[in-house]
């Protein structure tokens, strides 16, 4: 019968650890940058909701002054869109002045967007809508 090295347990025990150490290392990058991106999404939600209340805060103080200016309140989904799409560009590693603009017109063609579905219809929107319509007429 063969005898198997004294050495051989001792390197089949370090390469076992070694293997198991970088999977672990890998997973543990892993959990830590899942960890900072729902933290950041995290930051973001609160930063929204609060700017949201400030807005909305704001409103309710100019329309208790009787100036008899209404402000119109996006919806929250705005916000959180708003901030969602700016944090991917301020957290984009590859972010330079040649494309910043790009990146800024960006968010503004998504916030556009947005509207179409979350402006509520008002009676300038109607007004406005009516002349167009009768600019086409005619």
């Amino acid at each position: 019968m063969n005898e198997v090295p004294y050495w051989v347990p001792l390197v089949s025990a370090v390469a076992g650890g070694a293997l198991v150490g970088i999977f672990n290392l890998f997973k543990d990058w892993q959990n830590r940058k899942s960890e900072e991106k729902r933290h950041l999404q995290e930051l973001m939600f609160k930063s929204a909701v609060e700017e949201w209340k400030q807005h909305s805060i704001f409103a309710i103080e100019v329309m208790k002054m009787k100036t008899g200016k209404k402000i119109a309140i996006s919806p929250l989904v705005t916000y959180l869109v708003h901030l969602l799409k700016l944090s991917e560009v301020l957290f984009d590693q590859k972010i330079t002045k040649e494309n910043l603009s790009q990146k800024f017109s960006e968010i503004d063609e998504v916030m556009n967007e947005l509207k179409k579905f979350t402006v509520p219809p008002n009676k300038n929107n109607e007004n406005i809508a009516q002349q167009i319509t009768q600019a086409d007429t005619e």
